[in-house]
């Protein structure tokens, strides 16, 4: 019964992923018609696009009451995030902390990550002291977070979590799920890090649930499209591959189709757009 549930799951997946691959195909053929033929009105598409993340991205108002984001430690986000969260997964915030949340993030991460391939070493590795946990895909499924947090101890400087992508999409809190991660990562940046899966996309986001997306919908309900553009901005500075300790290779979907292909070819992709 386990492995005919296992191989249903694992059969939707690759149907999704064929069915997101083609529609990738066809807005990449869309785009290179109009860069062709309408050169001018590609330009000027690129030109606002760029403008609009830049008007996103600008600092907003980082003190909220008895939070400030530039001083945010580990307890508070204990106290403000996660146990919030466990009491009530559907508090609505203040959507201008929220998106506070984001800028921040995205400033730390944009910095941090300079390659779609981002070389680790665990600190103090070897002395037993430290211990590195890797998450697979969350879906929206915020108790499953609450509870790897439980049984494994919150994100510290000697518990420090790599998410493996696909923190949203499928399920009801992809929103609180993301805020936990990227409050954590503003405390302590070296305590969380994150992979881009295939659902760090806003093509993949702008499915219906049902269709394996929901987040789109999700966060504009909740915090306004503004924020779900934010969250897109911040989504391209996601690196696709970690390496850890030169040993250890955490990339999303698995290993290439092509056995010619290398840690060299990937880390030089254009993985931010």
């Amino acid at each position: 019964e386990y492995e005919a549930t296992f191989n249903l799951g694992r059969n939707m997946e690759a149907q999704e992923e064929k069915e997101y691959l083609a529609q990738k195909e066809t807005i990449a053929a869309i785009e290179s018609y109009l860069k062709a033929h309408s050169p001018q009105d590609h330009q000027r598409n690129q030109h606002l696009t760029r403008k609009r993340k830049t008007a996103l991205l600008a600092a907003p108002v980082t003190e909220y009451k008895d939070l400030d984001l530039d001083k945010l430690t580990l307890r508070q986000v204990s106290e403000h995030f996660v146990n919030k969260f466990k009491q009530n997964p559907n508090e609505k915030l203040d959507v201008g902390l929220v998106r506070g949340i984001l800028f921040k993030a995205y400033d730390i991460i944009s910095k941090e990550v300079t390659s779609a391939v981002f070389h680790y070493t665990v600190p103090g590795h070897g002395d037993g002291d430290t211990r590195l946990i890797i998450v697979g895909d969350t879906h929206g499924q915020l108790e499953d977070v609450l509870w790897m947090f439980y049984k494994y101890g919150l994100p510290s400087p000697t518990n420090i979590y790599i998410f493996n992508g696909d923190i949203c999409d499928r399920g009801p809190n992809g929103v609180e799920i993301w805020i936990i991660l990227l409050a954590f990562k503003i405390a302590c940046k070296e305590c969380v890090y994150i992979n881009r899966g295939n659902h760090e996309d806003p093509c993949m986001n702008e499915r219906e649930l049902h269709c394996g997306g929901g987040f789109a919908r999700e966060c504009r309900q909740k915090y306004g499209p503004d924020t779900l553009h934010q969250f897109h901005a911040l989504f391209e500075v996601l690196p696709l591959s970690y390496v850890v300790n030169k040993r250890l290779m955490i990339i999303h979907g698995g290993l290439f189709r092509s056995d010619s292909v290398n840690l060299p070819q990937l880390a030089k992709l254009q993985y931010r757009r």
